[in-house]
């Protein structure tokens, strides 16, 4: 599921044939993820708890997939989106395809071959991965004496993904484009694709900024 309404499910789905679209792995599947939580406490200021806490995880990417840019109709497929048809990977000197004067091949085959491609067959959905995203959170926490003996007040600070504070490259999320990443523009002639356009760079990953960044937040709480 993609969305809320099953229009836009229908639509927002790379496949080879929409109505019957088979199984495949979910956008949202995290195949690997390791956590860590690291706790030390110890009472500095007389009886009241100073606890020290590093929690981390490392998780491969979500799945993506490589589909063409605004070619659906060239297969019958009448959608909203326009551009979710999985990309065919043509073989060496492939007969099914044929390249338009001003389509870098050059820079098509170097993608394939960077990204491991399958040649002479049609890229499956979800087939990518996004790279690993590792976070590292860090936080204090210091008891405080209440008004009364049953009350306890907290104060606290944390840093989160302590990584990206220290180097932007670090505590980095990037994903693939919902749907698909966009990489031929198409038509069908003959029953042979044509490939006029390669969009090189669409192959990059999509940089999340909210879950990249590293933010520093310092509280208190009260129990009574």
């Amino acid at each position: 599921m993609t969305s809320a309404v099953a229009g836009s499910n229908y639509g927002n789905l790379a496949v080879t044939d929409a109505l019957n679209p088979g199984m495949a792995t979910s956008n949202y599947e995290i195949p690997h993820r390791f956590t860590m939580n690291l706790s030390y406490a110890v009472e500095i200021f007389g009886s009241l708890s100073t606890r020290f806490s590093l929690f981390g995880q490392a998780s491969e990417g979500q799945s993506y997939s490589y589909t063409y840019e605004r070619s659906d109709r060239e297969f019958g497929d009448d959608n909203w989106n326009g551009s979710r048809q999985l990309l065919y990977i043509p073989a060496i000197d492939d007969p099914n395809v044929v390249y338009d004067a001003g389509f870098d091949k050059a820079a098509f085959d170097a993608f394939i071959d960077a990204e491991g491609l399958t040649r002479g067959a049609i890229s499956g959905r979800n087939e990518q991965n996004a790279d690993w995203y590792v976070s590292l959170d860090f936080k204090i926490n210091q008891e405080i004496p209440g008004f009364t003996d049953d009350q306890r007040g907290n104060l606290f600070f944390i840093i989160k993904n302590v990584g990206n504070m220290i180097n932007d490259d670090w505590g980095v999320l990037n994903q693939g484009a919902f749907v698909g990443n966009r990489m031929v523009s198409m038509s069908i002639e003959d029953g042979k694709y044509v490939y006029e356009d390669f969009n090189s760079g669409n192959e990059e990953q999509n940089f999340y900024k909210d879950a990249s960044l590293w933010e520093m937040r310092i509280g208190v709480s009260y129990d009574f």
